[in-house]
């Protein structure tokens, strides 16, 4: 076993020995109704993957496709990690967490490894649950302005899923991680205030990090430095920037602030404006297409033409995502049904209230964690 302490992170390594895997079964306690469904958009066929009992509030939180598109991830506040074949509905718990709530799932884009965030751990497994590595975040993540909430930890693989990125600290610190071994390749140290978001660029190389000091910062992870900086004014203290799939450009925005579009190569910057404020974006597969999320309105952009293609009218929905194809953009809140729009003419489809929601890398699937209907490819 292997501690890192202090300034860095409390680092704990062991193996698990052999997989103590289970049958799913729901636990009492927290969550209403909460039942995981895949829905076959080709085959019109709606296919329950799992389900849970009736609670109070929703046992599942998030959830996370393989990258071959035949298990579902999923974790929630009973603390267990599960995996779903989604060809026969067999659900199996490959790890129970060290601490309950666990707010985030990712599959790594190799295939190779999965990941629990919790509010006290990031955990590092192998597809059997096995643990690589668990970084306990120390001090607490909490930032000076907002000194009762604690900030969740930022945390993405790389393109290729060799490395994984940590961010949240206090004092700016970004943690390069091995995905393979769990090693801590590098820590960054310069960024004075705390970073709020981090994506990585699609070569790897590169990782892009949003901070409370009202800054934009590439930063070369084969070099271990800053290559870049750029000063952003927003009227939210944090920052949340993500780069284009195709490596050309950076969308930047803060709590209900517009969103702007920077072109890396060329320096030129484009303000969009939302009705009330941007609350989530995302990129189109090819990058050449951004879907800006509003309080009101969802807008649609053509980056490279600089024009709008598309208005429409939202409510209380929280999170937008593009679909792996680029045809559909989708929308969806734990407080409203979710809505699916189909890019090119703009018909639209709506599910159950939405957890969480995803789409399969082969597009044959979408994953939510409430009741949905059926529905078609449209």
């Amino acid at each position: 076993m292997s501690v890192f302490k202090g300034n860095e992170a409390e680092l704990v390594g062991r193996e698990r020995g052999a997989d103590r895997s289970l049958v799913a079964a729901c636990a009492n306690g927290f969550g209403k109704r909460t039942v995981l469904f895949v829905i076959a958009v080709a085959a019109l066929a709606v296919t329950a993957v799992g389900g849970c009992a009736e609670a109070p509030w929703p046992q599942l939180k998030s959830i996370a496709w393989s990258p071959d598109s035949k298990h579902l991830l999923s974790g929630g506040y009973d603390g267990e990690v599960r995996v779903r074949d989604v060809a026969t509905g067999k659900s199996t718990i490959v790890h129970r967490s060290r601490t309950p709530f666990i707010n985030t799932v990712q599959w790594s884009p190799d295939g190779q490894r999965l990941l629990a965030v919790t509010d006290q751990t990031v955990e590092l497994l192998d597809t059997h649950g096995n643990e690589i590595v668990v970084i306990v975040p120390s001090p607490p993540l909490q930032h000076e302005a907002f000194p009762v909430f604690e900030f969740p930890i930022q945390i993405a693989f790389s393109p290729m899923g060799e490395r994984l990125a940590l961010a949240g600290w206090g004092d700016g610190r970004v943690l390069i991680v091995d995905a393979r071994s769990g090693r801590i390749e590098f820590v960054f140290k310069d960024i004075p205030g705390q970073v709020s978001s981090i994506s990585w660029a699609p070569n790897g190389k590169q990782l892009v990090a949003g901070a409370w000091d009202q800054t934009v910062r590439i930063l070369d992870v084969e070099a271990a430095k800053e290559a870049s900086r750029m000063e952003v004014a927003l009227s939210s203290g944090w920052v949340e920037v993500k780069v284009s799939p195709d490596g050309k450009r950076l969308a930047w925005h803060g709590h209900l602030t517009d969103t702007w579009l920077r072109d890396i190569e060329k320096g030129s910057e484009r303000r969009i404006a939302v009705q009330g404020g941007t609350q989530s974006v995302a990129w189109s597969p090819d990058g050449k297409g951004i879907a800006v999320l509003g309080l009101e309105t969802l807008l649609l952009w053509n980056v490279e033409a600089g024009v709008e293609e598309k208005s429409i009218p939202v409510r209380r929905v929280e999170e937008v995502l593009w679909s792996p194809d680029g045809q559909y953009v989708a929308a969806f809140s734990m407080s409203e049904r979710a809505s699916i729009w189909n890019v090119r003419t703009g018909t639209h489809r709506t599910l159950p209230t939405a957890v969480s929601l995803a789409f399969s890398p082969d597009m044959r699937f979408i994953a939510s964690g409430e009741e949905v209907q059926s529905f078609s490819r449209f």
